[in-house]
């Protein structure tokens, strides 16, 4: 929310959906004038950290990465190895919610991966459970939707779309006539189905096994308003009423039958613009960004800020995905974002807990480490006083009884003196 004067308070309002296949991917920062907001819900379900049961070992975080769309047939590999802990996560269960008595579920060489195949069309859920070192556990859903012949229209078929707004956002559309996945500028808004931010994850929801292609029909998707019942919240309610699937309005060809679904389009573009032209500092955006291993199994040493610690740390990184905040030295790190602070963060719920954890582990043990010192010294200095005073009473004893001697005559018995 932008902030006005005092008759105006707010200048300009924007809401944004922060799910992407049902991961949180947005990333705020403060500037002045600005205030940001976010769902209680929405804090609750994907960016609250829950308290462990000391403040030393904290639950640890499941993440199975985004939803799926694949075709029918295809194998798919699940993985949990972006799942976070601050010690060590000891176990990995996957466990298929729904009922689909097909798909075989077969375990790999890795303890976070699940191979999964023989899919056939249908919404599939797969439960993530992790389990940590002392027996902490923590869930997360991961949905993988295998495609049917009219689904795979909309997410393949579907004709490249730029949408009205004026922003260049790099991302991948299934073109049907050279089946192949290609790159686009895309505006930034009222996206359809065939819009993906990889070209991995473009090959993955239209292709099948191997080489071998999604043979599609080269003839334009078909598209007409449906009338009757409600229309769902992906769907474009028309003016009468009637349903037009995701991505279909703005596109320049009117679908419903009164042509509602290419009004006000323009609206979009404007407000968009307003947005883009906030002027936004880049290292504030790169170093409160939370430190991400990234999506591969490789192991590079990389260097990552903390603004709540306000320097530099190193970290392995997985060799692909992940965020800007990298850096290859320490020093390129600290020169970068030097001044930042929390300040810069607007939310950080738990964002950098594993360094607070590893510096107050660190803490914790310095202080053991003095107070068993204190308590060694102690101990040690009352062995030397309780030494000295058995040594000054042992002589004095011994000349005691070498005197005692000269007065006593013994009998027989050397038990008794005379």
């Amino acid at each position: 929310m932008q902030r006005g004067d005092e008759e105006n308070p707010i200048q300009s309002c924007f809401l944004f959906d922060c799910l992407y296949k049902n991961k949180y991917v947005c990333h705020f920062v403060t500037k002045k004038g600005f205030t940001s907001y976010i769902l209680g819900s929405m804090y609750e379900s994907y960016l609250s950290v829950k308290p462990g049961p000391t403040q030393v070992d904290n639950p640890p975080k499941a993440n199975a990465g985004f939803d799926l769309v694949v075709q029918p047939g295809e194998k798919v590999k699940l993985s949990g190895h972006n799942s976070k802990d601050d010690h060590k996560i000891k176990d990995f269960k996957w466990e298929m919610l729904t009922d689909f008595p097909s798909a075989v579920l077969e375990k790999t060489t890795f303890p976070d991966e699940l191979l999964v195949s023989d899919l056939t069309p249908g919404k599939y859920k797969f439960k993530l459970t992790v389990t940590d070192s002392s027996d902490q556990t923590d869930s997360t859903i991961l949905t993988v939707l295998v495609l049917t012949p009219e689904e795979s229209e909309h997410h393949c078929k579907a004709p490249k779309k730029i949408g009205p707004c004026r922003g260049s956002f790099p991302r991948w559309h299934f073109n049907a006539a050279s089946q192949k996945c290609e790159n686009f500028l895309f505006g930034g808004c009222r996206e359809n189905l065939n819009n993906y931010l990889t070209e991995k994850e473009c090959n993955t929801t239209c292709s099948i096994l191997g080489s071998t292609r999604l043979i599609l029909p080269t003839k334009p998707v078909s598209i007409t308003e449906k009338c009757g019942n409600p229309c769902s919240s992906d769907q474009f309610t028309c003016a009468n009423d009637c349903c037009l699937e995701k991505g279909y309005d703005c596109d320049g060809i009117p679908q419903c039958a009164d042509g509602s679904d290419e009004k006000n389009c323009d609206k979009w573009g404007r407000s968009f613009e307003n947005l883009i032209n906030i002027p936004i500092e880049e290292k504030k955006a790169r170093c409160t960004d939370v430190v991400d291993t990234g999506d591969c199994l490789e192991s590079q040493t990389k260097w990552y800020y903390d603004p709540s610690k306000l320097d530099c740390f190193r970290f392995n990184y997985g060799g692909c995905g992940g965020n800007d905040n990298k850096f290859d030295s320490q020093d390129a790190c600290k020169k970068i974002c030097e001044g930042i602070t929390v300040k810069d963060v607007v939310i950080r719920p738990g964002m950098f807990e594993k360094s607070t954890a590893e510096s107050n582990l660190g803490t914790i043990i310095a202080v053991c480490l003095g107070v068993l010192i204190v308590v060694m010294l102690f101990v040690l200095g009352y062995c030397c006083w309780k030494y000295r005073n058995n040594s000054k009473k042992s002589g004095s004893v011994q000349a005691k009884s070498w005197n005692d001697n000269e007065n006593h005559v013994y009998r027989d018995d050397p038990s008794k003196p005379v």
